[in-house]
Order: C-alpha cells, then structure tokens, then sequence
C-alpha cells in the first residue's frame, strides 16, 4: 500500500511519465491525433503539456504523490 505526500520539484519528470502514460489514451486527447504527423509527436505533446501543468501545480498547487519503496506510483492535484 502506498504512503502519500507532497511532491518535489526534481520529481515532475517521474510523475509525469504517469501522468502522460495515463491520459495519452482518453478520448478528449485522441480527438487532436488527426493534427499530428504520427503518434511519436502525438505523445511527445502529452508528455509537454502534462510537464506543464505537473509544474505549475508544483509551484502555485498542492501535488501529491503515493510511494511504493522508492517508486512513485500514484498522484494527486488539489
């Protein structure tokens, strides 16, 4: 079972490979598939704009994380 808490700066790249593996596949997301040139830079998108939001959450938000071991398997924005 997971413990929880506040996210680090130097984490957003690991949370975001959840975050972007995640939601890369959700339909509002697959709408825009058309507008790229193939699912590299499709993905590549996800994973910027995830890394953006990731950030700003950090800075202005609350950004939890769940931590099995030393992994982060889970997240939480509030």
């Amino acid at each position: 079972m997971p413990s929880y808490r506040l996210a680090k700066v130097n984490e957003a790249a690991e949370i975001d490979e959840i975050c972007a593996g995640s939601f890369a596949s959700y339909p509002l997301y697959r709408i825009m598939l058309d507008d790229f040139r193939d699912e590299e830079n499709y993905s590549r998108f996800v994973y910027e704009l995830h890394l953006m939001i990731i950030r700003v959450t950090l800075k202005y938000h609350h950004l939890f994380v769940g931590v099995e071991g030393d992994k982060i398997v889970s997240t939480a924005m509030l």
